[in-house]
């Protein structure tokens, strides 16, 4: 990815020589920058297994990399990765790995003749209510609240909850505005009494911790570096909160908050036309009587 920094600056002077042998190959330069953000991504996920020198990286940290990007959701939109994404993953690191092996940097290229297979998702998984219960119960801030308030309790789409301004949030109508949902339609999320007082609490509270003088945003979760907090981010943040609650067997994603709350919501009696317009499926226009029977039924799930 473009946006993934840098720390080391071995890796950093490695990136920028392998970027003038990608120029010089002749590729196409939508494929070339592509390249370049695929290594980048793999020298940052290196960076943080602590592994700071090429070197180093041996054929368990290749398939290390490759399960991770079976499991990394997308940037944009719903869902992992694809298969012909993935594919062209590893097509760049493999050349990354070749030109340094030509450069005598490293002796032995630690993909060699090692094959990956695409993993096989199992069937979309659900949070029980009490896992969900247990995720919020692992939160060490406010933000944690806020964010899985955001994915569960509002059924956000990751890109969504990222894309989130201060201003979107309504608290007196306890209503949440979704400017730029899939398709670039947008939407008016009714919220919950307890969804409306985690968000409360993270922005009176403790948001302004996060913010930096030099660098303000509108938006409204920021991460450690003052910044929007994106899907990735919340991802590794949702890794370590159900891996801290110890739920154990389900592979736990920011889509599958979005998919519990559907489920909940349908088990709670909730017509599937208020659940689809809820989720931004589907229109059924925003009028009162929607935002009270919503109201309602997120009123009744403990979180």
């Amino acid at each position: 990815m473009k946006h993934r920094r840098l720390y080391t600056s071995t890796y950093q002077e490695l990136l920028q020589n392998f970027s003038r042998h990608v120029n010089r190959l002749g590729y196409k330069k939508a494929t070339g920058l592509n390249i370049i953000s695929c290594v980048r991504e793999f020298l940052h996920w290196l960076e943080l297994q602590g592994i700071n020198q090429v070197k180093q990286v041996k054929p368990i940290h290749i398939k290390a990399h490759y399960q991770y990007l079976n499991e990394r959701p997308k940037r944009h939109g719903e869902g992992t990765l694809s298969s012909s994404i993935i594919t062209f993953h590893i097509y760049a690191i493999r050349l990354f790995l070749t030109y340094l092996q030509r450069e005598n940097i490293i002796e032995a290229d630690p993909m060699g003749n090692l094959t990956t297979h695409r993993v096989t998702h199992k069937e979309r998984e659900t949070l029980t209510r009490e896992e969900i219960q247990k995720l919020y119960k692992s939160s060490e801030t406010l933000r944690d609240k806020a964010m899985l308030s955001l994915l569960y309790g509002l059924g956000l789409r990751s890109a969504e909850a990222s894309g989130l301004d201060i201003m979107d949030i309504h608290f007196a109508s306890k209503i949440l505005y979704v400017r730029h949902g899939k398709g670039d339609k947008s939407r008016e999320v009714p919220m919950a009494e307890q969804v409306a007082e985690h968000l409360k609490d993270y922005y009176h509270n403790e948001r302004g911790g996060f913010t930096r003088s030099t660098n303000v945003e509108n938006a409204f979760i920021l991460n450690n570096h003052g910044r929007r907090a994106g899907g990735q981010w919340m991802w590794l943040r949702l890794k370590y909160l159900s891996a801290k609650a110890g739920i154990e067997g389900k592979t736990v994603t920011l889509h599958t908050l979005r998919h519990s709350i559907a489920t909940h919501l349908l088990e709670n009696g909730m017509s599937i036309e208020y659940v689809k317009t809820f989720l931004g499926h589907a229109s059924l226009g925003s009028t009162q009587i929607y935002t009270h029977i919503v109201q309602k039924h997120l009123n009744t799930l403990k979180i």
